[in-house]
């Protein structure tokens, strides 16, 4: 019962504070931000397009450096066609022409006999390196079953121009669900769109909550939190306030844990309000549900635990605001440049076995090792979000009820593919991390600081 009054006094204090209503609101407006996003599929011809806009640029490159930028060349796909009456784009039948174009010399004026056979030459090696065959493969990249065929080329081209044509049909694409077809973020409700139709939704939903909320917000409220709590404790050990509390029949360095765990109420708060919106948002706006959004709630607050406990062992010694202040953020910035750094010169360099025995590569493993791990932890969260987007696309590869059960197997196989390989990239980026030792070295760095300040208040003559 002691606990719990003091953890009510705790979130009255919190309560008290204007400016925790002012991230409230800020928090709110974000979440209103998120909610007035529609998604929007991006349709097949823009992003055939999109990939024709990355080839042509490649290509003129390999133009200029080859002819020095005499002859002209383009890749496009014409007169696409939609095959059947399905809805979603990514499930749909399709024909289209795909057609190689090339011209040299400038408008209005022929050719010279050297640049037709430049020409003419250009035409005999797209031929040898471009077959129906070479086409096929490259576009089952994309699509689930394609048949190529020759097409004729258009009689009306100009003097100095020449093309390959080929006539495409295909059979859906190796996409099985709406989670990782291109989509076209719109906010307020469509009106203001982003025409990138490279990103699909599970990479905008992970780059709403995992970049956008999770990094920047988190980091934001964190940052918030240390300000706006930084005189809780020096507040309880002031003249007169202090002697009240000490006279009660509870033990010094219990009243101070308590206290303490009271004052993460802010930033729990503040972090519940966003990450459990959020969670709401995209869940009712894309069937998304993820829990790991909910697990980012005790996650950042454990992690401002880390300068809260600095501000504790501050408050003890000098019950000063401007300092717990100062060196909490001191803090912040210390740990994030060595996860950083550590990351850069250590994990990223230690498949090499002359760079990793050297002693200065050691001994900042060993400092790092012994340090909380606060960008760690960061990490941690983004793989438990990146997971999850790959597990829950994963299970919706069924798709329609309308398909055949061999189409059915067949998306299925894909589906396990892709989250194969989803899974391996998120491995290769997040895997030499672990929530086992980055939680407890970071717990131990906590109770550290925690039992340091609870021993000096429990010692120290006020």
């Amino acid at each position: 019962m002691k606990f719990i009054a003091i953890l009510k006094d705790s979130l009255r204090e919190t309560l008290d504070v204007k400016l925790f209503y002012v991230t409230v609101a800020i928090s709110v407006l974000t979440l209103v931000l998120v909610c007035s996003i529609v998604y929007k599929p991006v349709p097949i011809d823009k992003q055939l397009g999109f990939i024709t806009t990355l080839q042509n640029a490649a290509l003129r490159q390999q133009m200029q450096q080859r002819t020095n930028g005499r002859v002209r060349l383009q890749v496009e796909f014409e007169n696409i066609e939609r095959l059947d009456d399905r809805k979603e784009p990514w499930l749909g039948d399709y024909r289209f022409d795909y057609v190689i174009a090339w011209s040299v010399g400038t408008e209005g004026a022929p050719p010279t006999a050297e640049e037709k056979k430049l020409v003419g030459s250009l035409k005999t090696d797209l031929k040898d390196q471009l077959s129906k065959d070479t086409l096929e493969r490259g576009l089952r990249r994309i699509f689930r079953e394609v048949k190529v065929s020759d097409a004729q080329a258009r009689k009306d081209l100009p003097p100095g121009s020449e093309e390959l044509r080929f006539r495409v049909e295909t059979k859906g694409t190796k996409i099985t669900n709406r989670r990782d077809w291109a989509h076209e973020p719109r906010l307020f409700f469509g009106a203001v769109g982003f025409p990138i139709p490279v990103f699909t939704m599970s990479q905008i939903i992970d780059f709403i909550a995992n970049q956008v909320i999770g990094a920047f917000g988190a980091g934001i409220a964190l940052l918030l939190s240390t300000i706006l709590t930084a005189s809780f404790l020096p507040g309880m050990l002031a003249k007169g306030t202090v002697d009240l509390l000490i006279v009660k029949p509870i033990h010094r360095s219990t009243l101070f844990a308590y206290k303490f765990v009271g004052g993460l109420l802010f930033m729990f708060l503040n972090t519940a309000v966003i990450m459990g919106g959020l969670w709401l948002v995209i869940g009712l706006q894309t069937g998304t549900w993820l829990t790991s959004l909910l697990a980012c709630i005790p996650i950042f607050t454990f992690q401002f635990a880390i300068f809260y406990s600095v501000m504790a062992v501050v408050a003890v010694w000098t019950r000063s605001t401007i300092v717990c202040i100062l060196l909490a953020l001191l803090t912040w910035v210390v740990l994030f440049t060595l996860g950083w750094a550590h990351y850069g010169l250590v994990e990223s360099r230690r498949d090499d076995p002359e760079y990793n025995e050297h002693w200065a590569f050691i001994a900042f493993d060993a400092v790092n090792t012994a340090s909380p791990r606060y960008k760690e932890l960061d990490w941690l969260t983004s793989k438990l979000i990146k997971t999850e987007l790959a597990n829950v696309s994963s299970r919706d590869a069924a798709g329609s009820g309308e398909m055949s059960a061999e189409e059915q197997e067949l998306r299925k196989r894909f589906a396990e593919e892709r989250y194969k390989e989803q899974m391996k990239a998120i491995e290769k980026d997040y895997g030499r991390y672990s929530w086992a030792s980055s939680l407890t070295v970071t717990s131990l760095f906590i109770a550290v600081m925690l039992g340091f300040a609870c021993w000096r208040f429990s010692v120290k003559d006020y």
